[in-house]
């Protein structure tokens, strides 16, 4: 029998990971000029921001698992909370653009009122989840949450009574943040007990990851395909019809990616989520949070090719960033890299894991195919900075890269899927009876 894990170490990994990603976030605006943000920085700070919610309520409902009864209840509460979060986290942005304009006042009023709701939502889920250990303690975090986030009635007439400049407010808003997170973090403590290593659910979520790579790998394959066929059909005026379908071609290929990188990164939280023992879940979860760092910018980058495709913005001439066009060319040769980290990571981890257990094929499998991996993968990038920045990268020299560096990517996501079939059959073949727990007599 083993001693059960408490406080801090028995926090889920992805929770800990979602608030160590809100505590940079603050103390970056802590200390940087808000004046001087650049849309750039925006575009990554998005992509952060969604990447953060998905490791939050996966953490959370992770830790809603450890528990039962009316701790779990207030654990499940505060996970569909943050749910709500993300849904005015998205609406407030888009309101906000200055490409948007003004939506009105009223529209502003229910935003701020939805985002009132949903984190005094939150805090009071973990409260009720705390209350079943320290019932002083989930008080007091009800009475700071209520202070720090009061109605939006109370709080404009706080912030005018205080007249800051807005890099003050800024920084004055991110130390709330802070101390939100720190309480986050100290009901979590005193609520998780630890979780039954389970091989079998962790097998599953290696199995989706290897379903997001191979649509993936089917997305890289018919791409070129279809851009051929749009160059290279005539129109009915005897010209290309190339334009408006490399267009199509764009969006649909930008959606796939959203689609692809936050399935694989959903995917491998279900393994970070299931304890097994050799398996470092916080290296896993480093490589779901890049996989979802990439979804959250193609989700941006979508909304700006629906822009592009409709040729009248998104939503009635409305955008979600300003200049998205531009940022989203800024970040084109970032998106492939940190993908490419991603797998490198996942890479790194099953290896690791077969080398603790002793499994020799496995760890054979992850070294040979992890190498040819990354040597494809980078092979693919060299094409792809070619055709962007060579002179020559014209006409059917383009399309020939293009196909190159298709098939690259397809037999480096194909060896990736099947090493991580064979990483989870290796983690279904531990499964066993739980574990049992040495529990303190009440």
């Amino acid at each position: 029998m083993t001693e059960p894990r408490c406080g801090y170490r028995a926090l889920p990994p992805t929770l800990v990971m979602s608030l160590g990603l809100g505590a940079g976030q603050s103390l970056i605006d802590l200390f940087r000029d808000p004046m001087t943000t650049t849309g750039e920085w925006a575009h990554l700070g998005i992509g952060v921001a969604i990447a953060g919610q998905v490791l939050h309520v996966h953490g959370t409902l992770a830790l809603s698992r450890q528990t039962c009864g009316v701790a779990r209840l207030g654990l499940r509460i505060a996970a569909v909370s943050w749910i709500a979060a993300a849904v005015c986290f998205i609406g407030w942005q888009s309101a906000c653009a200055p490409a948007n304009g003004c939506l009105g006042s009223q529209w502003m009023g229910v935003l701020q009122y939805g985002w009132f709701v949903v984190g005094l939502a939150y805090i009071v889920g973990f409260a009720i989840a705390a209350s079943t250990r320290s019932v002083a303690l989930a008080v007091t975090a009800l009475v700071i949450e209520l202070a720090t986030n009061p109605p939006p009635l109370l709080a404009s007439r706080m912030w005018n009574a205080l007249d800051l400049s807005f890099p003050n407010y800024v920084r004055v808003a991110a130390l709330i943040t802070l101390l939100r997170l720190a309480i986050i973090l100290v009901l979590a403590t005193i609520v998780a007990v630890g979780d039954v290593p389970d091989p079998s659910r962790a097998g599953i979520g290696l199995r989706r990851a290897a379903g997001a790579l191979r649509l993936r790998a089917l997305a890289a394959v018919a791409a070129p395909c279809f851009v051929m066929f749009a160059l290279l059909e005539p129109s009915a005026h005897g010209a290309t019809s190339g334009t408006p379908a490399l267009r199509i071609i764009a969006f649909a290929c930008v959606a796939v990616n959203a689609v692809t990188f936050g399935w694989f990164g959903i995917a491998l939280l279900g393994t970070v989520g299931r304890p097994v023992a050799d398996l470092r879940r916080y290296r896993l979860g480093l490589a779901a949070a890049l996989s979802l760092w990439c979804g959250g910018v193609s989700a941006v980058q979508l909304m700006t090719a629906l822009a592009d495709l409709s040729r009248s913005g998104f939503v009635s001439g409305r955008t979600l960033l300003v200049s998205g066009r531009d940022l989203t060319a800024s970040l084109e040769g970032v998106l492939p890299v940190v993908t490419l980290l991603s797998f490198a990571i996942a890479i790194v981890v099953i290896g690791g894991f077969a080398r603790q257990r002793g499994l020799q094929r496995l760890h054979r499998a992850a070294i040979g195919r992890g190498a040819g991996i990354v040597l494809l993968l980078l092979l693919s990038l060299l094409g792809q900075g070619w055709i962007s920045y060579h002179p020559l990268a014209r006409g059917v020299f383009v399309l020939l890269a293009g196909m190159g560096s298709a098939a690259c990517t397809f037999i480096a996501l194909r060896l990736l899927m099947r090493l991580c079939g064979s990483a989870a059959a290796a983690i279904d073949g531990t499964a066993s009876l739980p574990q049992a727990r040495l529990v303190a007599p009440a």
